[in-house]
């Protein structure tokens, strides 16, 4: 199953599934030919993924205070054309956007955060 966000009001059905979930910062993917980020999330402990998607992506950047090579999803913000997603671990990811779309890609037994 695909959910979308447009607009921040969305953000709730996605965090439902990727809140407290963690991501590997060398798996993170930058398409600029599809203008995408693409984060793979682990959704539990035996390895299902979800894949969340920031399209209309154009750069983004990485603040690793934790130093351990991966973050987690705490909150999404969207402001100024910029998507900031902050985790309890201080990793903090800004992705530059021309306009807000974002897709979580889930498999069809994906549990709740």
């Amino acid at each position: 199953k695909t959910l979308r966000a447009s607009s921040p009001e969305d953000f709730g059905a996605i965090l439902d599934y990727v809140h407290d979930r963690s991501f590997e910062l060398h798996r993170l993917q930058l398409d600029l030919d599809r203008q995408e980020l693409r984060i793979p999330i682990q959704l539990d402990r035996k390895g299902l993924e979800g894949l969340l998607v920031i399209g209309n992506a154009h750069a983004f950047s990485v603040r690793d205070d934790a130093q351990i090579g991966e973050g987690d999803i705490n909150t999404i913000e969207y402001e100024h054309s910029l998507v900031t997603i902050k985790g309890a671990i201080p990793v903090d990811l800004k992705i530059e956007v021309s306009s807000l779309n974002i897709e979580l890609e889930l498999p069809d037994n994906a549990p709740l955060a």
